[in-house]
C-alpha cells in the first residue's frame, strides 16, 4: 500500500517519521536504534511530499541496502535478537557485593582469583542487560540524541562480546579474560562526558523529558562494574597495603589535603581566588575503603564550597555588604573551608563547611538532580562584575553538567555511606559525608536494580 502525503507522515511510527526525513536528506539511521525500536517494512512518502508525487519504498529502502539506510537484513535481524536477549537476561537478579567479599580475593591463590574472575564473567552480562533495559525504556526523543546513542551502542557492543564468552577453566583463561575487560573498560570511558553532553542538550530541546532515574541507575551500575573489573585486574600485581584496589590503611585526612590543593588551583585559575581549606578533627585515622571513591566524593563537595564561597563574596550578591567585596583582593578575604573528619563504630563521618551563602529554599532538591547546574548564574553574575575576576566564563573543572554532587553521592551510598546537605541560605553549607568502614554493607542494589526485582528481593 502506498501512503502518502501529510496523512501519510502522520501514520507512520516516530522512528519511522525520522527514516523519511533521513532518507529525504541521504542520511543513514542507526542500525541498532532501528532495531530496538521495532521498525517494521511499511511505504512512506517523503516529508511534506504532495500525493501525487509520493512514492513507495522500494525492498532495498526497507532495510535491504537502500543508500539511505543502509541497514542489511542479516543485521537488523542480529540486532534484534540481541534486543530479545536482553529483555530475558535482565529478568535475572543481580548478585551484591560487599568490601569484606572483594577482601577476600588473595593475590597469591590463583584459585581464589579464578573463582572471581569466573564469578565476574557471569556478572557482567546480567549487569549490562539491566542498563539495556532501561535505554530500551528512555523516551523515544533521548535515544535519538546522538551522543545518547551512542552511549547505548558501547553497553550494546560490550553486552554481546560478555555475554559470548566461555566459562574460565584455567589460569590462562582467567588473564585471557582479565585481557578482554581491560579492553571493554576503556571503551567506556568517555560515557559519563558523552551522556553529560546529551542530557545537556535533551535539556535545552525537552525541558520536561525526566532521565533522573535512569541516571541514578546507570552511573551506579558504572561504579559496581568498575569496582569489579578494577579489582580483578589490580590483583594481578601484589602491592604492600592494598588488596586489589581497596587500601587496607588509607589516611582519610591526606586525601582530603592533596584533593583540597588541587581544588584550589582549578578554582583560582578559574576565578583569581580561593578560599583557604583547613581540615581538623580525628585527623590520623585510617580505615579500609577505595581511596578514589573518597577522593571523588572529597572533590566534588570542596569544588561546590570554594565555588560558592568566591561567588557569593565577590558577584554582586546583595546578601553581602558592597564595601566588605571590595575589600576582597586575596584569598586571605575570603572566609574558611572548614573539613572535620571523624570515626566513629561503623561510620567515618567528614563534614565540610563553608560560607557560601547557601542554597535557595526552593532549590535544595535540585542539587541532587543530574544535570541541575547553578552555572547559567555565575556566569551571568560574572559578565555582569568583570572587574573582580576577568569576566572568563566558568571553566569546566569547576562546574561539569551538574552530574558532581548527584555523582558523589552515588560513590558514597553505593558500600552503604550517604551525603546529606544542610544549606543556612544567606550563610552557607554543611555537607556531611559518612562512609562505613567496617565492610560488611552490600552494594546499594536498590538504586541500581530494576524496581520488580527489587520487590521480589525483598519478599524472598
Amino acid at each position: 500500500m502506498v501512503l502518502s502525503g501529510r496523512r501519510s507522515f502522520r501514520c507512520l511510527t516516530p522512528i519511522q517519521r525520522v527514516a523519511a526525513q533521513l532518507q529525504g536528506m541521504g542520511s543513514p539511521v542507526p542500525g541498532t536504534l532501528l532495531a530496538a525500536r521495532g521498525v517494521h517494512s511499511r511505504s512512506t512518502g517523503g516529508v511534506g511530499t504532495p500525493a501525487s508525487q509520493s512514492r513507495p519504498l522500494s525492498a532495498a529502502a526497507q532495510g535491504q541496502g537502500h543508500p539511505a539506510l543502509a541497514i542489511p537484513p542479516n543485521v537488523l535481524a542480529q540486532s534484534w535478537h540481541t534486543v530479545g536477549v536482553v529483555e530475558k537476561m535482565s529478568s535475572t537478579p543481580i548478585r551484591p557485593m560487599t568490601i569484606k567479599r572483594l577482601l577476600q580475593l588473595e593475590p597469591a591463590n590463583d584459585a581464589s582469583l579464578l573463582k572471581g574472575a569466573e564469578w565476574i564473567r557471569e556478572e557482567l552480562p546480567v549487569r549490562l542487560s539491566h542498563r539495556l533495559y532501561d535505554f530500551h525504556r528512555l523516551p523515544f526523543i533521548a535515544v535519538t540524541n546522538p551522543l545518547v546513542h551512542s552511549v547505548y551502542e558501547t553497553y550494546v557492543r560490550t553486552f554481546d562480546r560478555m555475554r559470548r564468552l566461555a566459562p574460565l577453566r584455567t589460569v590462562d583463561d582467567m588473564k585471557a579474560f582479565v585481557e578482554i575487560v581491560e579492553k571493554e573498560r576503556s571503551t567506556h570511558d568517555r560515557t559519563v562526558d558523552l551522556m553529560g553532553q546529551g542530557v545537556r542538550q535533551l535539556r535545552r530541546v525537552c525541558r520536561d523529558v525526566d532521565l533522573n532515574s535512569f541516571l541514578e541507575r546507570f552511573f551506579y551500575f558504572r561504579i559496581g562494574r568498575r569496582v569489579m573489573i578494577d579489582q580483578l585486574v589490580h590483583l594481578q600485581r601484589k602491592q604492600e597495603g592494598w588488596r586489589g584496589i581497596i587500601h587496607l590503611s588509607c589516611h582519610a585526612a591526606k586525601i582530603i589535603e592533596q584533593r583540597s590543593k588541587d581544588v584550589r588551583e582549578s578554582c583560582r585559575h578559574s576565578y583569581g581566588l580561593a578560599p583557604r581549606v583547613v581540615i581538623s578533627g580525628n585527623t590520623d585515622m585510617k580505615f579500609a575503603t577505595i581511596p578514589d571513591h573518597l577522593a571523588l566524593i572529597v572533590t566534588e563537595v570542596l569544588k561546590n564550597a570554594l565555588r560558592a564561597t568566591v561567588e557569593f563574596h565577590t558577584m554582586g550578591n546583595s546578601l553581602v555588604d558592597a564595601t566588605t567585596r571590595g575589600l576582597i583582593q586575596d584569598d586571605e578575604d575570603l572566609p574558611e573551608v572548614k573539613v572535620e573528619v571523624y570515626k566513629g563504630k561503623r561510620e567515618v563521618v567528614i563534614k565540610v563547611s563553608d560560607k557560601g551563602g547557601g542554597v535557595p529554599p526552593p532549590k535544595v532538591q535540585d542539587i541532587w538532580s543530574f544535570g541541575y547546574s547553578t552555572v547559567g548564574d555565575s556566569n551571568t553574575k560574572l559578565q555582569g562584575n568583570s572587574s573582580c575576576i576577568g569576566a572568563n566564563f566558568i571553566r569546566s573543572d569547576m562546574a561539569g553538567y551538574g552530574f558532581g554532587l548527584p555523582l558523589a553521592r552515588a560513590f558514597a551510598r553505593y558500600f552503604g555511606g550517604d551525603i546529606h546537605v544542610q544549606s543556612h541560605f544567606g550563610i552557607g553549607t554543611d555537607v556531611y559525608i559518612t562512609l562505613n568502614h567496617i565492610g560488611d554493607q552490600e552494594e546499594a542494589l536498590y538504586y541500581e536494580e530494576r524496581p520488580e526485582l527489587r520487590l521480589e528481593r525483598k519478599n524472598g
